[in-house]
């Protein structure tokens, strides 16, 4: 997550038990509202609700993107996107792809690291990728974006 985002307001709002979790990676500090404070805010806040509700919103399409992903999408493909978009996770965290280990690589993409590997090897036969030390470098951004179906 990135600075000052918020997490569990599913759970937050319903009162059920989280349907998530989350473990840092890096040195954080979080803030914890109860939710009769919460629900007490947006009471009398309708900015705050209405916040929270883009956010809703937000998190919403950015599943249903996930499961399209997953559903739909190769290994190779999803990759291709990963690598597209500003060089990697940095759009999602704070955490630069190249500091990521190939079994966190596997995570964000739903797959394991086995199967993360071979889809390395086949974007780096296709001469589409190439790696420099920790660092993933596009040689062929055209034919990553094929790939990627963008």
């Amino acid at each position: 997550m990135r600075p000052y985002a918020t997490f569990n307001v599913i759970a937050a709002l319903d009162g059920r038990p989280n349907p998530t979790s989350a473990e840092s990676v890096v040195d954080s500090q979080i803030g914890w509202l109860p939710r009769a404070a919460l629900i007490e805010l947006m009471s009398r806040d309708t900015e705050l609700m209405q916040a929270c509700l883009r956010l809703l919103t937000l998190q919403n399409r950015e599943l249903m993107a996930r499961i399209d992903d997953l559903g739909f999408r190769t290994v190779p493909s999803r990759l291709a996107r990963l690598l597209l978009h500003s060089g990697g996770f940095e759009s999602e965290v704070n955490i630069p792809l190249d500091t990521l280990s190939q079994d966190e690589i596997a995570a964000v993409l739903g797959t394991s690291r086995e199967v993360l590997g071979r889809a390395l090897r086949q974007l780096y036969d296709m001469g589409l990728v190439r790696r420099e030390g920790r660092s993933y470098v596009i040689v062929d951004r055209a034919g990553l974006e094929r790939l990627a179906g963008e």
